[in-house]
C-alpha cells in the first residue's frame, strides 16, 4: 500500500501561535492558497480512498483535494490533532502534560488503531489529511523513527508499506508551494 499523508493548510491560529487541538481552526488566506496548490499537485494521483480528520481545517483541505478524485472521503475523529485539554485555544502551552487532554501515548495509540483499519487497502493508494501531531504519530507508527521535525502546513509525505518494511518516498515536501 502507498500512503500519502498531508497536513492541513496554514490557519489563522497557526499565525497567532494558538494551540488548536480539537478546535476547528480557520484556514488563512495563505492557507487556502496552499491547499489549492496542494490539490493541484495531487490531482493526478490515483487514490482509492481519502481519510481526513473531522476538524474544519483538515476537512476543508480534504474536500479541496477530493474534488479531483473519484474516491470516497471518510471523516473520522481518529485523525484529529492531539486534544490539549486546558491548553486548547491558548497561546503555546507550558511544558508538561495538559490536564483533561491526551498524552503523546494516547495519540500514538490512535495512530496504531487507524493503521489497522487500512489493512484492507493492501495494494492501493490511500490519502490521509490530518494535523502535525497526528501525522507525526502515524509516521512514527510506520517507520519507528521517534525524532521527527514538525511538518509544514500543506506538506506531503509518501510512505510505501511493504510487508515488514516501510519505505519513506517523500517527507515533509512543500515544493508545490
Amino acid at each position: 500500500m502507498r500512503l500519502t499523508i498531508v497536513r492541513h493548510g496554514e490557519t489563522e491560529e497557526n499565525l497567532k501561535g494558538i494551540i488548536q487541538g480539537h478546535t476547528h481552526g480557520t484556514l488563512s488566506k495563505r492557507g487556502r492558497e496552499q491547499v489549492r496548490r496542494l490539490a493541484a499537485r495531487l490531482k493526478n494521483e490515483q487514490f482509492c480512498a481519502i481519510y481526513s480528520s473531522d476538524l474544519g481545517r483538515a476537512k476543508h483541505t480534504a474536500f479541496t483535494i477530493a474534488v479531483h478524485h473519484d474516491a470516497p472521503l471518510t471523516l473520522t475523529p481518529l485523525l484529529r490533532e492531539r486534544d490539549w485539554g486546558e491548553y486548547n485555544g491558548r497561546l503555546r502551552a507550558p511544558s508538561g502534560e495538559p490536564r483533561f487532554g491526551e498524552t503523546k501515548e494516547d495519540v500514538q495509540r490512535r495512530a496504531h488503531e487507524f493503521l489497522k483499519k487500512l489493512h484492507k487497502y493492501e495494494r492501493d493508494h490511500v490519502l490521509v489529511v490530518s494535523h502535525n501531531g497526528f501525522c507525526k504519530a502515524l509516521i512514527r507508527a510506520m517507520t519507528g523513527h521517534q525524532k521527527l521535525p514538525n511538518l509544514k502546513n500543506a506538506s506531503v509525505t509518501v510512505i510505501d508499506i511493504e510487508g515488514p518494511r516501510d519505505t519513506v518516498r517523500v517527507f515533509n515536501c512543500t515544493k508545490h508551494l
